[in-house]
């Protein structure tokens, strides 16, 4: 419905900002598709606040996605620019320079993302 005070309020109340819909759709999720960009910004801070690896998840989604607020969001709430794939070691910037979106590619360089961090088979972003 797009009003950030009242999912303010849920999230003060305790409501998962990471919680999966009945179709795995994250809350986050819903906010980008819906176009509420002031959600967005509510949501993405409190998944940072949930953790490394919430915050790490949500921002190589929004880079594979192509999410460019969602991940610019992420970055200025803290997300870590570096966090690593379990199973791969791919990171964010990863995605974005496979994506060859370079919106998402300066983000991450802006938010300090590393070019030279070598993958689980060695390949860079760069």
């Amino acid at each position: 419905m797009g009003d950030a005070s009242r999912v303010s309020v849920l999230l003060a109340a305790g409501a998962d900002p990471t919680a999966p819909s009945q179709t795995g759709h994250s809350p986050l999720d819903i906010a980008v598709a819906a176009s509420q960009p002031a959600v967005v910004r509510v949501l993405a801070a409190a998944v940072v606040r949930s953790g490394p690896d919430a915050a790490g998840q949500a921002l190589t989604r929004a880079a594979v996605r192509g999410q460019a607020l969602v991940l610019q969001q992420l970055l200025a709430a803290g997300a870590e620019p570096d966090w690593r794939e379990p199973g791969t070691g791919r990171t964010p910037l990863h995605w974005a320079a496979f994506s060859g979106d370079p919106t998402l590619v300066r983000a991450l360089l802006a938010s300090g993302a590393e070019p030279g961090l070598a993958d689980l088979t060695g390949a860079r972003p760069a």
